[in-house]
C-alpha cells in the first residue's frame, strides 16, 4: 500500500534586503520562480499559499554611471538631505569610503570637482552608493 506522506514547509517572515538584476523583469521573475520552485520541491502538498509584500519604501537607485557634482564628498552624500551623523558615519563605512577619505587631502570636506574629477572610478561608485543608501 502507498502512503501519501503530507510535508508541511512553514517560510515566515523571510527578509530580502536587497535583490539585484538588471530590470524589474528580473527581479519579479525570480521571485515567480522560487515560488514555483516550491510547489515542485513539495509536490504533495495541496497548494502553496502565502502572501508577498513588496515595500516601496526607500527605495534609491545607482547608476553604472556615476553621478558626482561639484561639491565635497560629504555633501555629494548628503545631498541636501538632513546630516545625521551616527547614520552618515554607518553609511561612510559600510560603503568601505573611510580609506578613501584618508586618502584625500581633506578627508570628506574635499571638494572632488565636477563629476568627480579628483575621484578614481570606483570611489565615484562608493559616494554614488552612499548617497543611495544614507536617502
Amino acid at each position: 500500500m502507498l502512503r501519501k506522506k503530507k510535508a508541511l514547509v512553514a517560510l515566515s517572515h523571510i527578509k530580502i534586503d536587497k535583490l539585484v538584476g538588471s530590470t524589474v523583469l528580473y527581479r519579479l521573475l525570480f521571485l515567480h520562480l522560487f515560488l514555483d520552485m516550491l510547489q515542485l520541491t513539495f509536490p504533495l502538498c495541496a497548494r502553496v499559499s502565502g502572501s508577498l509584500s513588496i515595500s516601496c519604501e526607500g527605495i534609491s537607485y545607482v547608476s553604472q554611471q556615476p553621478w558626482i557634482q561639484n561639491m565635497t564628498a560629504k555633501q555629494n552624500i548628503l545631498f541636501g538631505a538632513e546630516e545625521k551623523m551616527d547614520w552618515y558615519e554607518t553609511v561612510v563605512h559600510s560603503c568601505a569610503l573611510l580609506d578613501d577619505f584618508a586618502q584625500l587631502m581633506d578627508g570628506e570636506d574635499t571638494m572632488i570637482g565636477e563629476n568627480g574629477i579628483n575621484l578614481s572610478g570606483g570611489q565615484k561608485q562608493r559616494v554614488s552608493i552612499a548617497r543611495a543608501t544614507y536617502r
